[in-house]
């Protein structure tokens, strides 16, 4: 009895530890079935970078600017030295301009002259009764401006009396014809009651009632009237052009005025535009005096350093090596890896002098593809390309890491993306394309 009990207690404990293993077979086996369909799932979605890989260098993305002078002249002042770091419009040297600088000043002069006239001019033309000068004349030459202003008024202030004049003509003209006109009437009221005397007076001398000295007085009383009407009607027609006269002298006094101003107008715009074109000529002669910086970068090179030292024209005073905001890198591509290659596709530039783990790299784009592979002289072909980075220098910590041309680099340009499973499954595809071809 005691035998049978061990061996049945021995058989529960073998198939309670069965039941165990089972279990913890299936968890394992539902779990790593799980495992797998979760990477096979995250291998499907999950993408990689495609790049292409070539090894170059960083190339001088400038040539070394000569700096001339294309004026001679005297040395007053060097404002750089061999390696200083200069932007573009730096002065860098200057040239005496003294002889220009005076040119220009009396053709500045003569401009704003000119400038003021036309101005006092203009209003002059437009009638105008108040002559403002402009802000910007008044500012640089208060007296130009008071002078100008002065002379606008007592013109003004000329044609105004010789208007006056000219009226005071016309009234005095409209005047004597009035009364001429009126002394007709007049004259021609008394003949009237002249001749109706003289005809009541001759029937009573005719019959001796009234002495004939009476009839004589009224026959000579009608011809002097008449001989003062003929006269007035005579003196009407010179009155009447009189007063056309003085009507026109007003017109004219108005219009040769203004001709006046007109020609003044048109010499004074021509001679402006005369002097402007000369004195751009001498204004760029003495900006040309201070030489300028025409890019930004380094000054490698000096060729006059003594002041008072004659520097001619078209000579190279100084050469200065560009120094741009990004870097030139220039790489060679496999012919295999370039036809997925093209312009304005990202790319990351690794320079073999700093370590890409710890220092990292600079972004950048393609920017050229050479029109053919080029051979070198192990006979290997490859397409040249051309990487602009987005900046010129690395830092680490605040410090900046230089990078000078010719230092080695690796490029990757950014050619697309795929997901981890083609990229496991690229190679069975390849092989499954290529399987059974052999002979």
């Amino acid at each position: 009895m005691s035998q049978w009990n061990s061996e049945s207690f021995a058989d529960a404990r073998i198939t309670a530890r069965s039941a165990r293993i089972g279990v913890v077979s299936h968890v394992l086996l539902w779990c790593s079935t799980l495992f797998f369909a979760v990477a096979l799932l995250w291998a499907a979605y999950a993408e990689v970078v495609e790049a292409t890989t070539g090894m170059g260098k960083v190339i001088p993305s400038g040539q070394v600017q000569r700096i001339q002078s294309l004026e001679p002249g005297r040395l007053t002042e060097r404002l750089v030295r061999e390696g200083d770091e200069v932007k573009t419009g730096d002065i860098l040297l200057r040239i005496d301009d003294t002889q220009f600088q005076a040119t220009y000043n009396e053709s500045a002069a003569r401009i704003l002259a000119l400038q003021a006239r036309i101005a006092r001019l203009t209003a002059e033309a437009q009638g105008a009764s108040v002559f403002e000068v402009p802000g910007a004349i008044l500012e640089q030459d208060p007296e130009l401006a008071a002078s100008e202003q002065s002379l606008f008024k007592s013109r003004r202030q000329s044609l105004l009396n010789n208007i006056q004049i000219r009226e005071q003509q016309i009234v005095q003209r409209q005047q004597e014809l009035a009364e001429a006109e009126s002394a007709i009437l007049q004259f021609q009221e008394r003949l009237h009651l002249t001749r109706k005397e003289i005809k009541l007076t001759q029937p009573l001398v005719e019959k001796g009632l009234v002495g004939e000295v009476t009839l004589l007085h009224a026959q000579r009383e009608e011809a002097n009237l008449k001989g003062e009407i003929t006269s007035l009607q005579h003196a009407i027609p010179r009155a009447r052009s009189a007063l056309i006269e003085s009507k026109s002298k007003l017109e004219e006094a108005t219009l040769a005025f203004k001709s006046q101003v007109q020609e003044d107008l048109n010499t004074a715009s021509s001679e402006l535009t005369r002097i402007q074109q000369s004195s751009s000529a001498l204004e760029d002669r003495v900006t040309r005096s201070a030489i300028r910086s025409p890019v930004n970068g380094t000054v490698i090179r000096v060729h006059v350093n003594t002041i008072g030292q004659v520097v001619q024209s078209g000579a190279t005073l100084m050469e200065i090596m560009p120094t741009e905001d990004s870097l030139l890198v220039e790489a060679r591509i496999d012919p295999k890896d370039i036809a997925f290659l093209h312009p304005g596709q990202p790319a990351t530039v690794k320079f073999t002098a700093y370590d890409f783990s710890i220092y990292g790299g600079l972004e950048g784009e393609l920017t050229h593809i050479s029109a053919d592979a080029i051979t070198d002289e192990n006979g290997q072909a490859a397409y040249l390309v051309q990487v602009r980075t987005k900046d010129k220098s690395m830092r680490r910590n605040g410090k900046v890491l230089p990078i000078i041309p010719g230092m080695v680099a690796s490029v990757d340009v950014i050619t697309g993306q795929k997901t981890i499973l083609n990229y496991l499954l690229k190679p069975i595809f390849k092989a499954r394309d290529n399987a059974l071809r052999e002979r």
